[in-house]
C-alpha cells in the first residue's frame, strides 16, 4: 500500500493467522536538523507540531494505492532494504536523506500509472491501455467508444462507475499525473513535458496543473528538488 499523509488505515488480522506489518515512512520536508527516527501517529504525539518536520503534498497522490509489487521490483527491494537498514540502528542522517530521495523517485512512476480496479471490465481496461499508450494524442469520446464497441453514454457510465470520473476528467488527471512524474524525474522544460502528455499550450498546461494541484509545475519541480536533497 502507498498511503499519502492525512489518511487513516485500520489493520484487522485474523485471530488464527496474525501477521507482521513493516512500513516505511517518508517525511516530506525535514529541515536541516538532526533526524528523529520516529513518526507522529496522532495529534497528541510530541512530533505532531514539530516546526522543522512537515508533510508536503505530492502532486497526483491523493488516495491510497494498493496492489502487488511484482511489477515494481525496484520499490520492493528498496523498501526491504530500508527496513533492514533501520533495524540495524546504525543510522546516519545523510544515508536516510538519500534513501528518502531514492524512495520518492521509485514512487513517482507508480503514481503516474495507477493500478487498475480489480473488477475493471475488459472493455474499459482496453480503453485505458489505449489512452495511456497514446497519451499525447487527441481523441474524442466517440473515438474511445468506437474502440470499446459501445455507445458514448455507456462508456461514460462505465468510467463514472469504476473510476469515479468522466472519460475527459480521467484523461486530464492521467496526463497531469504523468506530467508530475516527468517534472520530478527529468530535466525537460515544462513546456515540452506538457506537450509530451497532451497539452500543446504551455500556459493552459500550467494553469490547469495549478488549478488541480495548487501550485505551478515550476514551483512543484523546485519544491520537490529541495525535498529530495534536504
Amino acid at each position: 500500500m502507498l498511503i499519502p499523509w492525512g489518511h487513516t488505515i485500520s489493520y484487522s488480522p485474523d485471530a488464527a493467522h496474525p501477521y507482521l506489518v513493516n512500513g516505511v515512512h517518508l517525511i516530506s520536508a525535514h529541515q536541516s536538523q538532526p533526524i528523529i527516527y520516529n513518526v507522529a501517529h496522532s495529534d497528541e504525539h510530541p512530533l505532531a507540531a514539530n516546526p522543522w518536520r512537515e508533510d508536503i503534498a505530492i502532486s497526483g497522490w491523493d488516495q491510497v494505492i494498493t496492489g502487488s509489487m511484482i511489477n515494481f521490483p525496484g520499490l520492493r527491494y528498496l523498501t526491504e532494504y530500508i527496513v533492514i537498514w533501520f533495524q540495524r540502528r546504525e543510522w546516519h542522517d545523510a544515508d536516510a536523506r538519500r534513501l528518502g530521495g531514492i524512495l520518492l523517485s521509485e514512487i513517482m512512476p507508480i503514481l503516474a500509472t495507477p493500478l487498475p480496479h480489480p473488477d475493471l471490465p475488459a472493455m474499459l481496461e482496453e480503453v485505458i491501455e489505449y489512452i495511456q499508450a497514446h497519451l499525447p494524442e487527441r481523441f474524442t469520446i466517440a473515438d474511445l467508444s468506437q474502440l470499446a464497441g459501445c455507445s458514448a453514454t455507456t462508456l461514460t457510465r462505465q468510467f463514472r462507475h469504476y473510476l469515479h470520473q468522466s472519460p475527459l476528467e480521467w484523461i486530464i488527471h492521467t496526463r497531469l499525473r504523468q506530467a508530475a512524474n516527468l517534472i520530478v524525474t527529468t530535466h525537460l522544460p515544462i513546456g515540452i513535458i506538457g506537450r509530451q502528455v497532451g497539452f500543446d499550450d504551455p500556459y493552459y498546461f500550467s494553469k490547469l496543473y495549478k488549478q488541480v494541484y495548487g501550485e505551478s509545475p515550476k514551483h512543484y519541480r523546485n519544491r520537490m528538488a529541495i525535498t529530495m536533497h534536504i
